[in-house]
């Protein structure tokens, strides 16, 4: 693995992480984001697919760094979702805790360090490059 794979790798395994806290306590997780609404049952399981995404999103980010090929896609599939995240979060920020502007940070953070990171793997010379040989 290159500097640039284990780059993917991190941010996929964080990812990863952050996914599966969201899906085994989605309301603490969440607490911020949604405020008193982040408890309701019926949130809480939409909150929870928001988990499987990001662990699986984050997944194959670093199955595919590990593998040395796709990651740059599954990074650039993950910052769109962050940036998802953060255009809902904004669109809808009368409507949430002042707390939610953290989280929206949080999201164009991710969003940021996903496609610099992408964006970086996808510089390295074509013999390295996503689909080049080895």
């Amino acid at each position: 693995m290159d500097q640039h794979d284990r780059l993917l790798y991190g941010y996929g395994a964080a990812r990863v992480a952050v996914g599966l806290a969201v899906l085994v306590a989605p309301g603490a997780a969440t607490g911020p984001w949604l405020g008193r609404s982040a408890t309701d049952p019926a949130i809480r399981s939409m909150v929870r697919l928001v988990g499987v995404r990001d662990a699986l999103l984050g997944g194959g980010t670093a199955w595919a760094a590990s593998a040395g090929h796709g990651a740059v896609g599954w990074a650039l599939a993950g910052a769109a979702a962050d940036c998802a995240d953060l255009l809902v979060t904004v669109a809808d920020r009368s409507r949430l805790p002042r707390s939610a502007r953290a989280v929206a940070a949080l999201a164009a953070g991710g969003a940021a360090t996903g496609l610099y990171i992408a964006w970086q793997a996808a510089q390295r010379p074509a013999t390295r490059r996503e689909g080049g040989s080895t």
